[in-house]
């Protein structure tokens, strides 16, 4: 049993596993997952035609949302760890075609984590 505690004062798994997916296929289209206050979320990102720009928001009512770093997965990264060169993002633009991008996002205190496309051209991603 884990000594964590979230928002609820539950005790929370050290493995426990939160999923959300959905598509962003219009301007302002949004993902949204509920984390309740665990220390980070990982992002991942699929497209084969998604031109636009990816902003990351976190909300501690589940309902405000202000921007929170994203720390984009450079491809050298490996066993799970953050390279020291990545940069954190407030929102990443993109535009290529067969793209696939991990985000690691810091959430701790917060109820609720957002993707949502705050510019928008063409195509989806999931």
């Amino acid at each position: 049993m884990s000594i964590f505690r979230n928002l609820a004062g539950a005790f929370v798994p050290v493995r426990e596993q939160r999923t959300a997916s959905g598509t962003l296929n219009a301007l302002n289209a949004e993902v949204v997952l509920d984390v309740d206050g665990d220390e980070s979320a990982l992002v991942h990102m699929t497209s084969t035609s998604f031109i636009g720009t990816l902003e990351f928001t976190g909300s501690i009512d589940g309902t405000n949302f202000f921007a929170v770093m994203a720390y984009p997965f450079s491809i050298g990264a490996a066993g799970g760890t953050l390279p020291i060169s990545a940069q954190p993002l407030l929102i990443h633009a993109l535009v290529a075609a067969n793209t696939s991008q991990v985000y690691a996002v810091p959430c701790g205190q917060l109820r609720k984590v957002r993707v949502r496309a705050s510019a928008y051209t063409s195509g989806s991603a999931a």
